[in-house]
């Protein structure tokens, strides 16, 4: 007997595409607000770095993920950020401060869209005044539970790699890391 279970399969392109550009075809755009970490050059080794931090939403069915969502028709990768940024979070964020990280191609049985993460670098007090303030978001009460400021380590890593996440989070999250932002 055949399964009904659809397999989800997902896909990284060779490169991102266009932030400034509007695009055909469904996209959703996705910011993550980082605090890399820095360091402090008159301390050795471990004892200079600071720790990074990272702001993930906690979606109303208990998944994480980033900040974002469906890229409107007529509407810029840049744009939708932007847009979401305010709905969901109440964060009146900066295009200029975005850099485009990674694009995916999922496709879920009939269903296929194209999802983009976008990465904006920020103070910890900055992270933290998003955190204070997304209860405000438009959409705050309907698509998100909170906006979560974690405090980067190689246990939160691993801890965050065991939780679910919507969508292809979890794979962005991943790339994150792996491009050295933590």
């Amino acid at each position: 007997m055949p399964s009904t279970k659809k397999e989800k399969i997902i896909i990284q392109p060779k490169k991102p595409f266009p932030t400034d550009k509007v695009l055909d075809g469904l996209h959703s755009v996705f910011v993550a607000f980082v605090c890399i970490p820095s360091y402090n050059l008159e301390k050795e080794g471990e004892e200079g770095r600071k720790q990074g931090y990272l702001g993930l939403l906690m979606r109303r069915d208990g998944s994480l993920g980033f900040t974002g969502g469906k890229v409107d028709e007529g509407e810029t990768l840049e744009q939708a950020a932007v847009r979401e940024a305010k709905e969901e979070i109440n964060c009146d964020l900066d295009a200029s401060k975005l850099d485009m990280l990674c694009s995916h191609y999922m496709k879920d049985g009939d269903f296929e869209q194209h999802t983009h993460l976008m990465v904006c670098q920020v103070t910890a007090e900055s992270l933290y005044a998003i955190k204070r303030d997304s209860v405000n978001g438009e959409h705050s009460e309907s698509e998100t539970a909170a906006f979560n400021v974690v405090h980067m380590s190689k246990k939160s890593y691993e801890n965050l790699m065991a939780c679910n996440f919507a969508g292809t989070g979890k794979s962005e999250f991943q790339f994150l890391v792996a491009q050295g932002f933590f």
